[in-house]
């Protein structure tokens, strides 16, 4: 078992938005970083197409200017600090869950791309089962663009310009 596991939800818990939005099933952890863990997930309503996935980016601080969240049993997220200084700095957990909150709602912002590859969200919701909370992302399955570019090679100046540029000035323009 590695250093993550403690943190990272089980395959096939269920993650439902306290508004009684969409419920997404974890069904395997992507990575981590120092502000959240990233699952593919699978929406999980009678309005959804079977089996679409999505990725699920819960935020879970960890180590970061002396904070760290800790999963109980119940797989409830609780946030400790390194001393009474790292509690009333500015730099605290909440300035950071709240710009995770943040990074989510500009993610929306690119929604209408959704064709372009640029990565949007769909939702930024909290749990209370959970205590935390997480923004609802497109899933590519082939890849990112580093995996297409490492695979067939650099694009053309054409193909860089359409398939980058122009969509990413469009998606700029909108914040």
């Amino acid at each position: 078992e590695n250093e993550l596991s403690s943190y990272v939800l089980p395959n096939g818990f269920p993650v439902r938005d306290n508004e009684g939005g969409d419920t997404y099933r974890i069904k395997k952890c992507l990575g981590q970083g120092g502000f959240g863990i990233s699952y593919l997930a699978e929406i999980d309503n009678d309005w959804a197409e079977e089996g679409q996935e999505v990725v699920l980016k819960e935020y879970v601080a960890r180590g970061f200017r002396g904070q760290e969240s800790v999963r109980d049993e119940n797989y409830r997220v609780s946030l400790t600090f390194g001393s009474l200084e790292d509690v009333t700095s500015e730099s605290n957990t909440f300035v950071y869950l709240v710009k995770f909150i943040e990074e989510g709602q500009v993610m929306r912002a690119f929604r209408k791309y959704r064709g372009s590859r640029i990565r949007s969200a769909s939702e930024v919701f909290m749990n209370s089962r959970t205590n935390t909370c997480y923004y609802v992302m497109d899933y590519f399955p082939k890849g990112t663009l580093e995996d297409e570019l490492h695979e067939r090679g650099e694009l053309s100046e054409v193909e860089a310009i359409e398939r980058i540029m122009i969509p990413l000035a469009r998606a700029l323009k909108t914040m």
